[in-house]
């Protein structure tokens, strides 16, 4: 279970190692059991991988985001001192609903004064809508979740058909009750990707936070 405060960087990087373990664990005794299993229970547990393998993919990438932000937040910053990008995010949602209402003039001009004073404020939260898988963590959404966390989402470059048919279309049909699985011979390769995934997810977000990538930068 995540932490909601980390006092350090190491007490940080403890708890992106735990949320990865437990879940790699978890993949590891299916796929053993599965390879133990009478030929005959085989396919069930098979079916049975792949939502389980999509499920620690989506639970890992958003708990991890959210880890993020509350590190961020521990360290108690001014806007000021943050880059820009947090400030929008802060106020993003508002702007929407803004954007799609019959709102005076009084009223706009009001969110930009607040906008305009917020940069000696402290940053202390993000809305949790805006770290959203949609119940269907594709290759587009993880790259809109990195660029809220103001991560690079290259590492998914050449992975795309692996997110997005290989695991998540077959975990659909799986979840809606239509048929659909993969070969035994296909188990481990499933499991890599994901846990390869998973891994590169984790080393962006840490290397955001070691090299304060989220600090505004010095003139």
């Amino acid at each position: 279970m995540a932490k909601s405060k980390f006092l350090s960087l190491e007490d940080f990087s403890i708890s992106l190692d735990q949320e990865l373990i437990w879940r790699r664990k978890e993949i590891s005794d299916l796929r053993q059991a599965i390879r133990d299993c009478a030929s005959t229970s085989q396919n069930s547990l098979i079916r049975a991988f792949v939502p389980l393998s999509y499920a620690h993919w989506e639970g890992f990438v958003i708990s991890v985001a959210k880890m993020y932000f509350s590190f961020i937040t521990t360290r108690r910053l001014k806007y000021s001192e943050l880059e820009k990008h947090f400030m929008r995010l802060t106020f993003l949602k508002r702007l929407d609903a803004l954007s799609q209402s019959k709102s005076s003039l009084d009223g706009k001009l009001k969110l930009l004064l607040e906008i305009d004073r917020a940069r000696e404020l402290r940053f202390s939260s993000v809305s949790p809508d805006i770290i959203d898988s949609g119940s269907n963590l594709n290759t587009d959404q993880t790259r809109q979740i990195c660029t809220v966390c103001g991560i690079s989402a290259d590492f998914l470059s050449g992975h795309e058909d692996f997110l997005d048919v290989e695991l998540l279309k077959r975990r659909n049909q799986i979840a809606h009750g239509e048929w659909a699985t993969i070969g035994a011979d296909q188990v481990d390769s499933l499991s890599d990707g994901v846990l390869d995934l998973m891994t590169m997810f984790r080393n962006e977000i840490e290397n955001a936070i070691v090299g304060e990538t989220y600090r505004a930068k010095q003139a």
